[in-house]
């Protein structure tokens, strides 16, 4: 079972998971995918995707992200690993260090150093 976020924490989730939904369409578009080539690429269906896009039109600044934990991840992995978009990933706050802090992941899990230093590399690739 998960942690429990902390209302500061449970903000920044929310944050880092707007800032991918609002930007999806431009990451996407680097990579001259379409929604569906996408979808197909992190297992999702198409109408996901869709509905991430659709949800970015709203305005209200109480919002909450539509898309789920296991997408955003799936995405960011996604987006991560492909040169085209890495380096967007920081600069559009849709990946910050602390996020694998808020949601759990261990400091000194590989994962999370490979991750950190991908994110340090493209702190450095957009000074």
């Amino acid at each position: 079972m998960g942690k429990k976020l902390d209302i500061q924490e449970s903000k920044e989730v929310d944050a880092v998971m707007l800032a991918l939904q609002e930007n999806l369409p431009v990451l996407r578009k680097k990579l001259s995918l379409t929604q569906a080539e996408l979808a197909d690429q992190i297992g999702v269906s198409r109408q996901t995707i869709i509905n991430i896009e659709k949800n970015t039109e709203k305005t209200n600044e109480d919002r909450k992200p539509t898309i789920g934990m296991t997408t955003y991840l799936a995405l960011i992995m996604y987006f991560a690993f492909n040169p085209a978009t890495a380096a967007l990933l920081g600069p559009l706050g849709i990946l910050t260090k602390n996020i694998f802090k808020v949601i759990g992941v261990k400091e000194v899990s590989k994962a999370s150093k490979a991750l950190e230093s991908l994110l340090d590399i493209f702190k450095d690739k957009t000074k």
